[in-house]
């Protein structure tokens, strides 16, 4: 009795065992089989970019600047509209590179009234970033201008390219609202908007904020 016992529970052991590796067995199989994909398919999706352009973002950040120490640096404060019109500039020692350094952009300016400095009735601001060889180029605080929108802008002079850069990047870009004002409480302080709105207002009369409106 007791053999015949012990050869039935090593019966139901053996069956047991070979039943859990049965389905081992089977959980495996399936495993490798979802996972297994037709090479050619493989290589194709790995291969796809849905994506329409690349892109590469600079991080900056610039000095702050008090508004006396922004009108001693900038050759020119000035009330600007976008045209519309823009140029993509790579300089002549990156034009071989794939990934250049540096790739910029001109905006087309209207000059509608100037605080400092003399500018002809339209000038071109140039900023980097901009697409090259189908990849974006930006830097953070880069300019969004817009359309026949007006800006009350500080900038610099470059007198070998004639072409005029941004201080302190966009910081110092204000739009002009619609009582043809800048908009500068939404980017400085309460005491630096109090002196550059005096500076506005001390050279922009209202005859000539009816013609910026």
């Amino acid at each position: 009795m007791k053999n015949n016992y012990l050869i039935k529970r090593l019966t139901a052991v053996i069956l047991s065992a070979i039943f859990v590796f049965s389905l081992f067995s089977c959980s495996k199989g399936d495993s490798v089989k979802s996972d297994t994909q037709d090479p050619g398919e493989s290589a194709q999706s790995a291969g796809e970019d849905t994506r329409e352009f690349d892109e590469v973002i600079q991080s900056a950040s610039y000095e702050y600047l008090s508004p006396q120490k922004l009108e001693e640096e900038a050759d020119l404060i000035a009330v600007l509209k976008f045209t519309g019109s823009t140029e993509q500039v790579i300089l002549p020692d990156q034009a071989e590179k794939e990934y250049p350094d540096e790739v910029y952009t001109d905006y087309e300016m209207e000059v509608i009234d100037t605080v400092k400095g003399e500018a002809p009735e339209s000038i071109k601001i140039r900023a980097f970033g901009g697409t090259y060889n189908g990849i974006i180029y930006s830097r953070r605080g880069n300019p969004d201008f817009e359309e026949g929108r007006k800006y009350f802008i500080y900038l610099r002079r470059d007198p070998q390219t004639d072409r005029y850069s941004l201080i302190a990047g966009g910081g110092n870009i204000f739009d002009i609202k619609d009582d043809g004002t800048p908009d500068v409480e939404s980017k400085k302080s309460q005491e630096d908007t109090a002196e550059i709105m005096s500076l506005y207002n001390s050279n922009i009369n209202a005859a000539d904020i009816a013609a910026i409106q």
